[in-house]
């Protein structure tokens, strides 16, 4: 009977050293959370600014936000996955209302962050009179600045300083010399180079 008992006995300390080693495992890794976690806030507190930009960077890579205004059942500003077209913009916006049209528009192409699209109703353009296009380009010369906002990569600071240019310069002699407005590169050029016209 001894016997028996004094077995019990020793496998309950063999037990009991058992999960002494796990229960010491354990408090080894929450310790190394713990101290990983506390490096980590320690960084972002002496580092701000590089861990907001990282924030920053990681939803400019993914979305982009846009402005749509006029014949749309619901105006506003929205946030698009980055490769979005316009047609998926109008489809966010709850689609186009009965009284838009879309002859001007390409509704395939890709927008850019930070634009503006403004979809015209049926006639609209003609009563306005102060823009002329060609194949379903933008006159530079003449646009409004709704009409430069339409255009893939223009906002409203870029509109103003087209529109400041020609105020200043005279009327552009081709379009390339639409790269002499502050704010349009060599990028931003091929981005409109297929929109827009002088004549």
């Amino acid at each position: 009977m001894e016997d028996i008992f004094d077995k019990i006995l020793a496998k309950i300390r063999e037990l009991s050293i058992r999960y002494k080693y796990v229960i010491l495992c354990i408090l080894a890794i929450s310790l190394g959370i713990y101290i990983l976690d506390y490096i980590k806030k320690e960084e972002e507190i002496n580092n701000p600014n590089q861990y907001y930009v990282q924030q920053e960077n990681r939803e400019v890579n993914t979305n982009i936000i846009v402005h749509v205004d006029g014949e749309v059942k619901n105006p506003g500003v929205y946030v698009l996955p980055k490769e979005s077209r316009l047609n998926d913009l109008i489809i966010s916006a709850g689609g186009l209302t009965s009284l838009a049209t879309t002859k001007n528009l390409n509704l395939a192409r890709l927008l850019s962050d930070g634009e503006k699209v403004y979809i015209y109703k049926e006639g609209e353009e003609m009563q306005k009179g102060d823009v002329e296009e060609s194949d379903g380009k933008v006159n530079i010369n003449n646009a409004t600045k709704e009409q430069l906002i339409n255009l893939p990569g223009i906002g409203n600071t870029t509109a103003d300083k087209i529109l400041e240019y020609i105020k200043t310069n005279g009327k552009f002699r081709n379009i390339e010399d639409i790269k002499n407005v502050g704010g349009i590169g060599e990028s931003k050029y091929e981005a409109i180079k297929d929109y827009i016209d002088i004549k």
